[in-house]
């Protein structure tokens, strides 16, 4: 039998919990964002190849996962200068042009819009159960290459924004998951104690130690990664790569998302 809680808040991680990546829309975003930067790099005056940036890119990759496993942050900004440093070996300067650099900063953040990854189908339904019980609902989300304010048009644009009680993206507040600082962020904006809230994800490092830290109940999301993600490195196969081998144990597990307001008194 199910354990059963008696919350007052749940809580929800993005990535592959309530939207959901394929490997093909995620090499698409990459390509799409090499061919925006090489677009507005060649204006600027600084050469390089698509080749050499998709390199950059491959070569930011385990870059970046190590600095999000301390739930540290990095901007898109330093984000692309990794980039392109790497792809033009440390010869090209970013100009500090305002518009510019927006125009280079809009060009990789904007993929995350044209190839987005798809609204789990599951999600309206239970955000609605959930709101029928009076429950709060927030998000608690590691942005990635996509910032904060791309991915909550996203969710405005699939129609389920407006559930949300808080939404709470690693960009917008300087820290991510699994430091327990962004799930307390969360039960502040929420106006609850950690203790109220059952946070669900799909990573059992990001979400469910991070929840228990901050004093959170925790439902496990056992996705399986699919095995594309495997065949390259990807941000979420080196994010999950912990996961086989840990002792950290979620207060429930769920295999779709409907099996929530089971758990919940």
């Amino acid at each position: 039998m199910a354990p059963r809680f008696r919350v007052a808040g749940v809580t929800f991680d993005f990535w592959e919990t309530i939207f959901m990546d394929t490997p093909e829309l995620d090499r698409r975003r990459d390509q799409l964002r090499c061919q925006g930067l090489h677009e507005n790099l060649a204006k600027l005056g600084v050469e390089v190849s698509i080749e050499d940036l998709a390199d950059g890119f491959r070569e930011s990759t385990a870059w970046l996962a190590s600095i999000w496993k301390k739930g540290e942050q990095v901007s898109t900004l330093e984000q692309i200068r990794y980039i392109v440093n790497h792809a033009t070996k440390n010869r090209a300067i970013l100009l500090t042009d305002p518009e510019a650099l927006m125009r280079i900063e809009e060009s990789y953040w904007s993929p995350s819009l044209t190839a987005p990854a798809t609204l789990n189908a599951e999600a309206p339904e239970v955000f609605q159960r959930l709101r029928e019980r009076s429950l709060k609902i927030g998000l608690i989300c590691n942005t990635g290459r996509g910032p904060g304010h791309a991915l909550r048009e996203l969710m405005q644009r699939e129609g389920v924004l407006d559930y949300f009680d808080a939404t709470i993206f690693s960009d917008e507040v300087g820290y991510g998951k699994p430091d327990p600082r962004i799930f307390l962020t969360a039960a502040e904006r929420l106006g609850l104690e950690p203790s109220d809230i059952l946070h669900v994800g799909d990573n059992i490092e990001n979400d469910v130690r991070g929840a228990q830290r901050a004093g959170m109940k925790t439902l496990l999301f056992e996705y399986e990664v699919p095995s594309g993600f495997r065949e390259q490195p990807s941000l979420l196969a080196l994010t999950r790569a912990a996961d086989s081998n840990t002792r950290i144990k979620p207060d429930g597990r769920i295999k779709s998302l409907s099996e929530i307001p089971n758990f919940i008194h």
